[in-house]
């Protein structure tokens, strides 16, 4: 068995460095090393609690031990506790390791950052070469790697993972070194769907807000309205999908909008609804029936590829607009997303007028 490979070597190393009357002690003594590790240059910022290697995870014996690491972006160091990562910025990662068995050239380390379910999720994922010269028994090294943090892939609560995996390896075979909570804030891109788009969709009067988004479990975004722009508004118009769910019960919430008068104080709460006011992306890839939540006006559709069935299918984003309880001239809007699973991907944003269609 390959644990018995890795005690071996080490009753080898004790076996060098004593006599054979200490071999006992001088392997109780590595073993402790081992247990409880002495970092040359400063402990990680995220450390993480050694396991004997053979507990290290099912499948292949890890070449090496993940202690710890660092986290850091904007060149600071990012915050301790449940660490907050900024998408659209370069994180810095460095990775403590201590070698425990030959290094296998196709060995690689990933990083993947995604939703806490199981199965597909929203996330994204990047694996590279490991790096350590020279690759010394027991011996801690570190490792810095860059991680770009993609726009519109992933935002909310989540979990940070490193992993190991190998040439021609799948998802299934990653060996997880380790598993953490992760918090990705919200952040705003440029619409696509321009004043004239909004316009032929809401009617006349619609005012854009150029504002495109994704919202997720844990996941907040408050947009600031221009004040100056118009009077006041009776709803809300939204283009928008709901996607890495199967389905929602009809009338379920999955966002709450909170419309807020910063001068006078005044806040009005409306909720965004599946089958009301929006709906699944892929709903024409389930049979007619199989839906609990209803399909509403389509704005466009763009032809995609389901990754899994790999069956062409169109991605739908709906049209809806969200009544306010009575007219009022927003200075804030407060999406938080109410769902526990799914994201919802909004694609355009419209402030409507009284007496607006």
């Amino acid at each position: 068995m390959k644990w018995l490979a890795f005690f071996a070597s080490v009753v080898m190393v004790g076996w060098a460095t004593c006599a054979a009357d200490d071999l006992l002690p001088s392997i109780e003594a590595l073993g402790k090393a081992l247990a409880n590790p002495t970092f040359p240059n400063g402990a990680p910022q995220f450390p993480i609690p050694v396991r004997p290697p053979i507990f290290e995870y099912e499948g292949k014996l890890p070449t090496a031990q993940l202690l710890g690491f660092d986290l850091a972006q904007h060149g600071a160091p990012v915050a301790g506790g449940v660490p907050s990562l900024q998408v659209g910025e370069p994180i810095e990662i460095t990775l403590y390791w201590r070698p425990i068995s030959r290094l296998v050239e196709t060995t690689r380390i990933g990083v993947n950052i995604r939703d806490e379910g199981v199965g597909p999720a929203p996330g994204f994922f990047k694996t590279y070469p490991i790096e350590i010269t020279p690759w010394r028994f027991g011996e801690i090294r570190t490792q810095r790697i860059l991680l770009d943090m993609p726009t519109g892939q992933f935002v909310g609560d989540g979990v940070l993972s490193f992993f190991l995996t190998w040439e021609g390896a799948n998802w299934k075979d990653w060996a997880y070194l380790y598993r953490g909570p992760v918090r990705v804030p919200a952040v705003l891109w440029p619409s696509k769907l321009d004043a004239e788009r909004l316009t032929e969709l809401f009617g006349n009067g619609a005012e854009r807000l150029d504002a495109a988004f994704r919202l997720a479990p844990g996941a907040e975004l408050g947009i600031d309205v221009p004040g100056s722009r118009g009077g006041p508004i009776s709803a809300i118009g939204l283009v928008s999908c709901v996607s890495w769910t199967s389905d929602f019960a009809q009338g379920a919430p999955i966002c709450r909008i909170q419309c807020v008068d910063g001068a006078t104080g005044e806040a009005q709460d409306v909720e965004v609804q599946c089958g009301v006011s929006t709906a699944l992306e892929r709903y024409d890839l389930y049979p007619t029936g199989a839906l609990k939540s209803n399909k509403i006006d389509i704005a466009y559709s763009e032809e995609r590829t389901d990754s899994e069935t790999k069956k062409l299918y169109a991605a739908h984003r709906y049209i809806s607009r969200v009544a306010l309880p009575a007219s009022m001239r927003p200075t804030r809007l407060v999406f938080t997303y109410m769902a526990d699973a799914g994201v919802l991907d909004v694609e355009g944003l419209a402030l409507l007028p009284e007496g607006a269609p």
